[in-house]
């Protein structure tokens, strides 16, 4: 198999077969996903302080039990919560959700 095929072949998300633009992520599925379900406020100031690439079991049992979502389960437990939009991140220094409502608020600027 030459590195083209590879590299399809390993970076195509499990669920719609897109391709990742990150490392297990997929901009359609996420968006799809995070214009559905957010974290609410009680679950934000459950887990705020945790740190979450060193969460103790108890605390592991609580996002379980906190977080339905599997892919924010996913994300958070990989790259932590975003402190400007309370929702997990999509990448170590990258919030998906936040970056596009910025987008958004700054379409009007822009010029063609």
């Amino acid at each position: 198999m030459d590195f083209v095929k590879i590299f399809f072949h390993f970076n195509k998300h499990q669920k719609c077969k897109q391709l990742n633009t990150g490392i297990g992520w997929c901009d359609k599925c996420f968006t799809k996903q995070i214009g559905q379900e957010y974290l609410s406020d009680d679950v934000f100031e459950q887990i705020k302080y945790f740190i979450y690439c060193d969460l103790t079991e108890e605390q592991k049992l609580l996002i379980d039990k906190l977080i339905l979502n599997e892919e924010l389960k996913e994300h958070y437990k990989k790259y932590g919560l975003c402190r400007k939009c309370k929702q997990p991140k999509t990448d170590d220094y990258w919030c998906n959700l936040c970056n596009a409502k910025q987008f958004q608020q700054n379409f009007k600027n822009w010029t063609s």
